[in-house]
This record gives C-alpha cells, structure tokens and sequence, in this order.
C-alpha cells in the first residue's frame, strides 16, 4: 500500500533540510507502507525550490513539482492532490508545525475504517491574541452562517484520506476553493486526533492579517448565503422602519405644523442608510465577483517542472 503526502512549499528553504529528516524518520516506523512525499514549490522566492529538487534527486520517496509563480495555498493543494499517486493522500505544512510523527496514528485509524483523520490543535501557544481571538470569531461565524458545513474550532489541513476522498474532493469545480469547508462538505467518516501546538522551526509564517481577512472572507461567502438573506432582511427592516417615520412627519406636519428643526436627525438617517446600502452593495459585490472568477474558467495553477515524469 502506498501513502502520498501533498506538501505546500512557500519560501520555506530554511526547514526543508529538517522537514526531509522528519518524513524519512517517519517512512522508517512504517517499513510495510511505500511513501510518495510530494512536495509543491508554490513560486518561492528564496532557494526551497533548489533544495526539494536536491531533496528528490537523493531520496527515492521524494517528488516534487514547481509552479510558474506564487498561486496560493488552496491552488497548491489542489496540484498535490491531482498528481499524488497514493492510497492514501494526506496533506501537511512544510514548517513542521504539522508533528509528522503523528503520522503512524492517522494511518492506523485509517486501517480501523475511517475515511479521514484530521488534526485538531488543544492550543495556539504560538499565535498572538489578535490571531487567536479573529479565529475564533471565524468560527463561531461560519458554524452560525454556514449552509452546509460545520468546522471545529481548531481542525487544521493536516491530515491524511482514503483516495475516495480525494477523488470526490476533487470532483468539486469550483474555481474559490476553502478546503477546509471542502474537507467537511465532502463528509466521510472522520476521525479527530488533538496535538499540541509546535511552534516554526525556521523562517516566518506566510499569513498577514489581510491574508487571514480574505481566507475567513473566502471561506464565509463560500459555504453560506445567509449574508445575503441578512441584506434582505434588515432592508425590509429599515425600509418598513423608514415608512412608519414618514407617517409620523406627515401626522406630526398636519397638527402642529412644519417643524424646521431636524437637521440633525435627518443626517443621523442618511449616514445609516447610505452606510447599510454601502455594507450590503459590498456583500453583493463579494458574491459577483465569485461568479465572475467562476465563468472565467481560467485554470488554478500552471505547472512550470516537475519530477513526477522524471523518474
């Protein structure tokens, strides 16, 4: 039997050399499996690109493939998952905040008949605050607002499937890709192991707070519609609310006469509608353009090398 892992690579030159040692460590605990390590250079910028090929050339389980620039992480995943070759297909980080040495337990609640083994972080001792507190307002959001997905508070990329879930994965077409909603969508028998939280071995996490901003944006219009039913609602809400004010002005004018104070309350209404019609022009705006990105049809990635064909 045959286990691929998909390893996203983004200027991680400093922790490939490590990153190697702790994968062959690994492949040496599970002698009766064959490993495919497929390691997915993402456009970096440094040297990891010339490592992993140093990498591929000396260990025989190593592959990789580099794309023709910087994609992302979800596109990066998505060619490691089309090209793996594996039985099971699993997926992890490259800066070893993913233990590899958990991999012996995915593989044996595999073996026991689940479908996919996840990983679950107890803490995030390495985050900050900020990150802290904006993953778990994330979550508690797209548990409320999501149509069709529920995510566990903490549930990372790294884990490891049976190729029937990597195959109905990537059966999904859709261009605006949140694999963490895909991995809950797909559904399957899943089993959760809880690690603790490794800080970086080297170099420096890729994740700006913008970055984080635009996952968690992905991910909310992704997997939910209920952004737009709140639009609708709270329309009818102020429009209703609008209507039952202009009775008010027009009873009020009829008995006491027109009342030329107001100003300020009428700037107070305009400033709230303009803003609601604003806020809620940009939830629609959102929406669009993944439809526009969707029509488009343009592929996720472009593959500029590989050693898959090489050997």
């Amino acid at each position: 039997m045959k286990i691929s892992f998909v390893i996203p690579c983004y200027n991680e030159g400093a922790n490939i050399d490590n990153l190697i040692v702790e994968l062959k460590r690994v492949e040496g605990k599970l002698p009766s499996y064959d490993f495919e390590f497929l390691l997915v250079d993402d456009g970096s910028s440094d040297n990891t690109l010339e490592l992993i090929k140093r990498a591929a050339q000396m260990e025989r389980s190593v592959e990789y493939i580099g794309l023709s620039r910087n994609f992302g992480k979800e596109a990066t995943m998505l060619a490691g998952f089309r090209h793996a070759t594996g039985d099971y297909i699993g997926v992890m980080d490259a800066d070893l905040q993913h233990p590899p040495e958990v991999i012996p337990q995915f593989v044996e609640a595999l073996n026991s008949g689940y479908d996919m083994v996840a990983t679950r972080r107890v803490d995030r001792k390495g985050a900050s605050g900020r990150y802290n507190f904006g993953a778990n307002i994330f979550y508690k959001l797209i548990n409320f607002f999501g149509d069709d997905v529920k995510l566990d508070n903490g549930v990372q990329d790294f884990r490891l499937m049976r190729r029937s879930v990597v195959e109905s994965i990537l059966s999904l077409p859709e261009s605006s890709r949140f694999s963490k909603g895909i991995f809950s969508w797909v559904g399957y028998k899943t089993h959760t192991i809880e690690v603790e939280d490794r800080p970086r071995v080297a170099g420096e996490t890729k994740w700006s707070l913008f970055k984080s901003i635009r996952y968690g944006l992905d991910g909310l219009v992704s997997f939910s519609t209920v952004p737009l039913r709140i639009s609708t609602f709270l329309g009818i809400i102020a429009s209703a609310a609008g209507f039952i004010y202009a009775i008010y002005i027009v009873v009020k004018t009829l008995v006491s006469g027109i009342d030329a104070p107001g100003f300020a309350t009428l700037a107070c209404l305009i400033l709230i509608m303009g803003g609601l019609n604003l806020l809620f022009l940009g939830v629609l705006g959102e929406y669009i353009g993944r439809i526009y990105k969707e029509t488009k049809r343009r592929p996720l990635y472009l593959i500029r090398e590989s050693s898959l064909k090489q050997k």
